[in-house]
């Protein structure tokens, strides 16, 4: 969307501060400003990434993972917008700053918005998880996207916004081969996971808790726990890692030789599951 400031004359003010507030916009983000896709350095641990930054219009902490919280509190895109308390469990305090036309074009998207995200329960620094988490799109009815003047005194202007959701968000899902070169328990069956949209476009940005991972081995199956790639897995977990152009790859624990059983995988995106299966060799 395009937003242009005007005076009482309808001239276009350039250099114009604006404050926009949310309402009613769970699931949406401000990905790009005047084309620009919002970025920047977030820290992990001793050294910082550049990494994705959206900006949502509501408050992460409804969409967030357990355990989860975004990795960065605030960005800026000078003379076009400021975002502030991103992470700090509210609706971000978001500010834009009109061109030389008077106006700022902001790119929505609701769904498949992949952000930076730190997990903090085992420490901070070196001793947190860092992932790119993508969001899962949610349906929006009497949407707006209010601006007020400098400050957010007086109300300026509304945008309505509505979005009913779509079969456009659904993955699809598909196994690679899943062998292991181990002898001893954990046994490690290492494979591909690729996970696409139904129009062949890869769903990146996924993290172990978008699996769920199980088999049919021993007296009743076993459902297996996701970890974070970066541990020291026991059998009975699993990890997931990569995520270039959608493709996965999940190490699965086992205890013993599961050679002939059936793994089962579940990968949920954008609030849709989708299951695929394979058969363990060696």
């Amino acid at each position: 969307m395009t937003l242009e400031a005007q005076d009482a004359f309808g001239n276009p003010v350039p250099n114009a501060t604006i404050t926009i507030t949310p309402q009613n916009l769970p699931g949406v983000w401000i990905t790009a400003v005047n084309g620009v896709a919002l970025q920047q350095s977030v820290p992990q641990g001793n050294t910082s990434q550049t990494e994705p930054t959206p900006v949502p219009l509501f408050n992460p902490a409804d969409i967030l993972p357990s355990g989860w919280q975004l990795d960065y509190n605030s960005i800026s895109v000078p003379g076009a917008l400021a975002a502030t308390n991103i992470g700090s469990g509210q609706v971000p305090t978001i500010t834009l700053t009109t061109n030389n036309n008077g106006e700022v074009q902001l790119t929505l998207e609701d769904g498949a918005v992949t952000y930076a995200a730190v997990n903090t329960t085992k420490g901070t620094g070196q001793n947190a998880t860092y992932q790119l988490i993508t969001a899962p799109s949610v349906q929006v009815s009497g949407g707006e996207l209010n601006a007020y003047s400098a400050g957010g005194t007086t109300a300026i202007g509304e945008v309505p916004i509505t979005w009913q959701g779509g079969a456009g968000n659904v993955a699809t899902v598909t196994l690679g081969t899943f062998s292991t070169s181990s002898s001893t328990s954990p046994y490690d069956y290492s494979g591909t996971v690729t996970v696409t949209y139904p129009d062949g476009n890869p769903v990146t940005g996924l993290t172990y808790s978008n699996f769920a991972v199980s088999d049919n081995s021993g007296a009743s199956g076993v459902n297996y726990t996701g970890v974070a790639s970066n541990s020291t897995p026991s059998a009975g977990d699993f990890t997931v890692s990569g995520g270039t152009n959608g493709v996965y790859t999940l190490n699965v624990y086992t205890s013993s030789d599961v050679k002939g059983d059936t793994l089962t995988v579940k990968v949920t995106a954008n609030g849709v599951s989708q299951t695929a299966t394979a058969t363990y060799s060696n």
